[in-house]
């Protein structure tokens, strides 16, 4: 009962909060990000759903999120609360109840409840979240993409925008939830998940040794097992042994191993794992900025990462001479050092710059590493804060 009162009391929050409700947690709870979630957020979770249903938060299984109306997710989710051990089935579960003995886990969250982490941002985008990158002293910021009013464009639920931004240097590794001290905890040094019997996954620990998938009880649950070390001092990168003897412990930082010997086969009496060397960033990792909302409601591949050359001037309000700019790569620029409605367009690198102005009475961040249009409230925004 003293739930429902609390969930009612939330609704009439939603309902009269002219502007986004904050995140969750200690981030997201913070002045900085409620600029990039500038409407409502709709999920196909809600549609067909009566007002005050509740639908579970995939990012935490521990909280869930209330349908405000038809097809329309409130913008922020809930914890059950103390006495509750997750959220399942449409409800609360009480940890006295038999089905929540064992603690709920998260899948592909990360940290000490998690199942993962996750690196890819979900698509929809119900809520900005963080995902780890291939760089464990980086992560992904994950924001749908603002439908306001021109010059914006019109988006539909599935876009979704993402950047990578730096851990601050106090705190410089990332565990999938937050950046932290505890190197041992990045992403890259937890086992993958087996899908297959016989798959190959590296060891985290020792990049000269693998693991492999097996039904050790036979019962289906696939568990790896190992190390097992490739011959001859090899090392394992992407699903393979390599002759090459020289390499990097994904838990280590360092450079880059090398990987252009060919394919040898490991010991132990197991599977050779077969196939050509793959790189363990893939093809999937998105580069900083890329598929991201621009002041302009476009797509932009270049992001925050690039600056201005030299060549610009500075006038005495602190503001860019737009005649002296030089556009070093695609993207947007601050036009000010103060944050200010107007900003700088690069359509292509070398072209010529134009001026734009962000829709409404959003401001334009001065921080370049993130370009982008935000409430004047939140300006100046700088990634480096989020975890401080």
């Amino acid at each position: 009962m003293l739930l429902r009162r609390e969930l009612i009391i939330s609704l009439a929050l939603v309902a009269s909060c002219a502007c986004v409700m904050p995140m969750g947690n200690e981030f997201f709870g913070s002045a900085y990000t409620d600029h990039w979630l500038v409407g409502d957020t709709a999920s196909p979770d809600c549609v067909g759903a009566a007002p005050g249903s509740l639908v579970p938060d995939d990012t935490d299984c521990t909280k869930f999120y209330v349908c405000v109306a038809d097809g329309q997710l409130s913008p922020t989710s809930f914890p059950c609360g103390d006495d509750y051990e997750c959220f399942a089935a449409g409800a609360c579960v009480l940890t006295t109840d038999a089905d929540a003995a064992t603690k709920c886990e998260t899948p592909c969250a990360g940290g000490d409840g998690g199942g993962g982490c996750a690196t890819e941002c979900p698509d929809p985008v119900t809520a900005t979240t963080v995902v780890a990158s291939s760089d464990c002293t980086k992560f992904k910021l994950c924001f749908a993409a603002p439908p306001t009013a021109l010059p914006y464009r019109m988006y539909d639920q599935s876009t979704r925008g993402e950047v990578e931004i730096s851990c601050p240097s106090d705190t410089p590794f990332f565990n999938g939830a937050e950046c932290g001290n505890d190197k041992a905890a990045c992403c890259s040094c937890k086992e993958g998940t087996c899908t297959k019997v016989g798959d190959f996954l590296p060891d985290p620990n020792d990049c000269h040794s693998y693991l492999q998938c097996v039904d050790q009880a036979g019962d289906g649950v696939l568990v790896p097992v190992g190390p097992i070390p490739c011959e001859n001092g090899g090392s394992f990168v992407g699903t393979a042994c390599t002759a090459d003897t020289e390499c990097e412990n994904a838990c280590d930082a360092g450079s880059s191993s090398d990987t252009t010997a060919g394919v040898t086969t490991p010991a132990g009496g197991v599977t050779t794992p077969a196939g050509g060397v793959t790189t363990a960033s893939g093809s999937d990792t998105t580069a900083p900025g890329s598929d991201t909302t621009t002041p302009g409601g476009e797509s932009t591949t270049s992001g925050g990462d690039t600056t201005a050359t030299s060549a610009e001037t500075t006038t005495s309000d602190g503001c860019t001479d737009l005649a002296d700019f030089v556009c070093t790569a695609q993207g947007y620029y601050a036009h000010c050092i103060t944050c200010e409605s107007e900003y700088i367009n690069c359509q292509t690198s070398g072209g010529t710059p134009t001026m734009g102005t962000c829709a409404g009475d959003l401001v334009f961040n001065p921080d370049p590493a993130f370009p982008y249009c935000v409430r004047p409230e939140n300006c100046p925004f700088h990634p480096s804060k989020i975890f401080n």
